[in-house]
């Protein structure tokens, strides 16, 4: 593999004639040595075809059919509602699409982001958004990717008809597509309830389908959640203990913590009905979690595949509860703690300790990974976990996030982004044989 420039020029030296690929198009090329430089020498016309500008720095590595350019990542949203044209009309978070791109263009990938609106089938066109040589995001026509990367920032817009057609037309078509769709916490203690190695790591859980599932939860743990299967980062989340003069719950309420008694069970029941969201809820085992200062905290786990198409540890991050808080997202009042001061401080351990939590955390998350991978029977390339850890040491699964937020630990993002670029580049096609390796813990 080599990174070349991309010239419409045509320097002197020692060329080659060859034909390139880059996504779905197609163009004649020269390869130009420069000392120790190579440039690449297209037509204007295949500059346009390939969605690239020149000056662009691509890597090039030859394949069965010639020579290919890239990869072609296409990041995949959906157009904001009443969106006027532009990038801003593309839902989403700009820093995610602003951090791969950038790590891309490290790599000689061609990072693009589009709205699944926007793709063209006859033609095998994308309209999307890339960054120039200003690092502004332009408009620009691509070639159909190599890999697309599912963004679709949330379930409704998942389920319309333009992304599903998007998906499907695409894979139908010979691309690769990764993390096709959100999760869902009843189907993911369904399945991983199937494994006796890992069932003993899930907290108990029910399907609330009547008042009976509550009760008996309640009666058998003292104090559970109510958890949406749908929601994320902590919304909608309720906590229920029994007291000795009835039964104490316990939301959040925009930035506000509310406690409210009852002082009989029909009583909660009516309080959680007129509060809850609406959706099927599960009501899951209250545990006795682990403390820092005063609050409780979990651990968010990082997995990914990478340039050998296996999974791995990214980074594992702890995020702590605002005091008196029941849930550790940081939206709802958490905030992110060092893994290596929380082990120290709280269990006199380092993560390096043998048999110890961060590497018990580590070896439960690379079993879960494949095994919610295996009963989607689709192809995931990332999954976040919260993992909780009681008092006495043990990990407790809760659930996982097929398109994760971004981890804010400096060290874990980068490393999650050079991931994406380098597991792309394994589902175009290359696979890296050598040459620094960003693989992590």
């Amino acid at each position: 593999m080599r990174v070349v420039r991309v010239s419409i020029d045509a320097p002197s030296g020692a060329r080659e004639d060859i034909t390139v690929r880059g996504g779905a198009s197609e163009a004649r090329a020269r390869l130009i040595a420069q000392g120790e430089k190579w440039v690449l020498q297209v037509r204007p016309v295949d500059i346009v075809a390939l969605g690239l500008h020149e000056g662009q720095q691509v890597a090039l590595w030859p394949d069965a059919e010639g020579w290919r350019i890239g990869p072609y990542i296409g990041i995949m949203t959906v157009l904001r509602p009443s969106a006027r044209g532009g990038f801003c009309s593309l839902s989403g978070k700009r820093d995610n699409y602003d951090g791969l791109a950038r790590i891309g263009r490290e790599y000689g990938a061609v990072v693009f982001v589009f709205a699944a609106e926007n793709m063209y089938y006859r033609q095998k066109r994308v309209l999307g958004y890339g960054r120039n040589a200003a690092r502004q995001w332009v408009a620009r026509e691509y070639p159909w990717p190599d890999v697309i990367y599912n963004r679709v920032p949330d379930r409704t817009s998942e389920g319309k008809r333009t992304v599903t057609l998007a998906k499907r037309r695409f894979t139908e078509q010979g691309g690769a597509l990764f993390n096709p769709g959100f999760l869902n916490k009843w189907q993911l203690h369904a399945w991983l309830s199937q494994d006796d190695a890992l069932a003993r790591y899930l907290p108990g859980t029910r399907l609330l389908r009547s008042a009976t599932d509550l009760l008996r939860m309640l009666k058998e743990h003292q104090m559970v959640y109510l958890k949406p299967v749908s929601s994320f980062a902590g919304q909608g989340i309720f906590q229920l203990r029994t007291t000795g003069n009835g039964f104490l719950l316990r939301y959040r309420e925009g930035t506000q913590m509310r406690e409210e008694h009852c002082v009989d069970f029909r009583g909660l029941l009516q309080t959680v009905s007129l509060r809850k969201q609406p959706g099927t809820y599960i009501v899951q085992q209250g545990l006795s979690l682990a403390m820092y200062q005063g609050a409780i905290f979990d651990v968010r786990v990082l997995v990914q595949k990478g340039a050998a198409g296996t999974w791995d540890l990214t980074g594992i991050g702890v995020r702590v509860a605002g005091r008196g808080g029941i849930t550790t997202h940081v939206p709802c009042g958490g905030y992110i703690a060092p893994v290596e001061k929380i082990l120290r401080d709280v269990f006199g351990e380092k993560p390096d300790t043998k048999d110890g939590i961060y590497q018990r955390v580590k070896k439960l998350a690379l079993a879960i990974a494949p095994t919610i991978e295996k009963h989607m029977r689709q192809e995931l390339g990332e999954m976040s976990m919260d993992i909780g850890i009681t008092k006495k040491g043990e990990c407790y699964f809760f659930e996982a996030n097929a398109k994760p937020m971004k981890f804010d630990e400096p060290h874990i993002r980068r490393l999650s982004l050079c991931r994406l670029v380098e597991y792309s580049s394994f589902l175009a096609g290359k696979r890296v044989t050598n040459g620094a390796s960003h693989a992590g813990n």
